[in-house]
């Protein structure tokens, strides 16, 4: 089977000799880092080694630094009407329904805590979003992660709490830490492109990854993206900050 890509947290992990054990799409555990081998055609995951034509790409997932600001804040915004939402308080309103859902507070505990900055409320709202849902990664890990490479790339990053491993499943654990450090899917690269137009094509691609994780993921991204952007705009004078905040989504 050839490979079309590997992600490099992946290529570092895999012993010698990995080409050989591969075969239908399926999982690898390596001392708890979670590498996947993901079909044809599924967005290239920062863990993971994608199945398809050749020759292979080695690629780096970590999503280039961004400047916090107003064109942040629009295209975050953009991204959460490009999903029905309004703004990133009905965010939570936005997840899937049932018992084990994300809690709306948590949602917005943590929307408030990238409001102010605050370490240990963010902490906190991690910690309650941990683990909530239906999944191998939970749909409060997935929008937690999109928060995260968000905060990552814009230098104001979402600092996981140490225990995150026991909160949730190992190939969550896997793609939130890798998260925190700033690595994402393919497609989140496009939509924190803050030059480039090609945002909306790669959000219909992540809404494409697994049953509802590619969603949750780009609720986090455009969530955070909004807040983060808003928080840091202040600081812009206001006809800069009028120039940048007319994107449409």
């Amino acid at each position: 089977m050839s490979v079309e890509a590997i992600a490099t947290p992946a290529l570092a992990r895999l012993p010698a000799g990995w080409q050989a054990t591969l075969g239908a799409p399926t999982s690898i555990d390596l001392d708890g880092f979670v590498v996947l081998v993901t079909a044809p055609g599924t967005p290239w995951l920062p863990n993971a080694i994608a199945l398809g034509p050749g020759p292979t790409i080695v690629w780096d997932p970590v999503v280039a630094r961004i400047e916090p600001g107003p064109a942040l804040a629009a295209r975050g915004t953009a991204i959460l009407r490009a999903l029905g939402v309004a703004r990133p308080a009905g965010v939570a309103g936005a997840l899937s329904e049932g018992a084990t859902r994300p809690p709306r507070a948590a949602v917005a505990a943590l929307l408030a805590a990238l409001r102010t900055g605050d370490v240990a409320a963010r902490r906190r709202a991690a910690v309650a979003l941990l683990g909530r849902g239906p999944g191998l990664t939970p749909e409060g890990d997935d929008l937690l992660a999109g928060a995260c490479v968000t905060a990552a790339a814009a230098g104001d990053p979402l600092a996981l709490p140490p225990r995150v491993r026991a909160l949730t499943t190992p190939l969550s654990a896997t793609l939130l830490e890798l998260a925190a450090a700033g690595a994402a899917p393919k497609p989140v690269h496009a939509l924190l492109d803050l030059s480039g137009e090609g945002w909306r094509s790669a959000l219909s691609e992540l809404e494409g990854l697994g049953a509802s994780s590619g969603r949750a993921i780009a609720l986090g991204v455009g969530a955070a993206a909004a807040v983060l952007g808003a928080r840091h705009a202040r600081s812009v004078p206001p006809r800069a900050a009028r120039h940048f905040m007319h994107e449409s989504p």
